[in-house]
């Protein structure tokens, strides 16, 4: 149990890296970021200078059936910050519920920017709680927090996880109260089920409800 125990506790670290890294003011959504967008391949050039419509069948292919290659999506993601301009879609979209966390670019590694396990970020706007929950195997993590701030014309969600939970077949055997940084995590496109967002460290994620 405790090897299981320390190997659960190494998964947890590595798994919550798409919302670690310094904590920064947010900035209007003007602001220009510079892209982490991959070097001009046939593949990322096929998405280039893509308007709103034709990139969401990419991304959405991406989101439920993930047969998009990474650098591509990346590419997309990119391409669909630009596009959606200085204000956020997320003022007209709620962004409360449970989005099933598929794809992010916060780490390099192209075989694991799919998420290669059940990852939710579920967000409760009005009670001011937010969690990252994921299963691997037997066992569940959650990383529970309090949210800060919501502006819904940047689209930027502040918010803070001060709580840490390891589970083994639905019992809890591990726990933590952390101290630490406020992250920021800035949901620039949301339609309907798919959104796409910037964490404060700089990645891009995509992101599908109801899954």
């Amino acid at each position: 149990l405790r090897n299981l125990l320390n190997a659960a506790k190494m998964m947890l670290k590595h798994r919550s890296k798409p919302f670690t890294g310094a904590s920064r003011t947010v900035a209007p959504r003007h602001t220009q970021y510079v892209s982490s967008r991959p070097r001009l391949t046939p593949v990322v050039s096929a998405v280039a200078n893509k308007s709103e419509a034709d990139l969401l069948p990419i991304l959405r292919e991406a989101g439920t059936r993930k047969t998009v290659q990474p650098e591509q999506v990346e590419a997309a993601l990119a391409e669909l910050e630009k596009v959606a301009g200085p204000q956020s879609s997320a003022a007209n979209n709620p962004i409360d519920g449970r989005w099933r966390l598929v794809f992010s670019t916060a780490t390099k590694i192209r075989a694991f920017q799919y998420i290669p396990v059940i990852e939710d970020l579920a967000v409760e706007l009005d009670a001011r709680r937010i969690a990252l929950e994921s299963v691997v195997g037997p066992f569940q993590f959650q990383i529970k927090g309090s949210i800060s701030s919501w502006q819904p014309a940047f689209g930027a969600l502040d918010f803070q996880f001060n709580q840490v939970y390891i589970l083994l077949g639905g019992n809890k055997i591990w726990e933590v109260r952390p101290t630490t940084k406020p992250k920021t995590y800035t949901w620039y496109y949301v339609r309907g089920d798919l959104a796409a967002a910037r964490s404060s460290a700089g990645g891009l994620s995509l992101l599908i409800k109801g899954l």
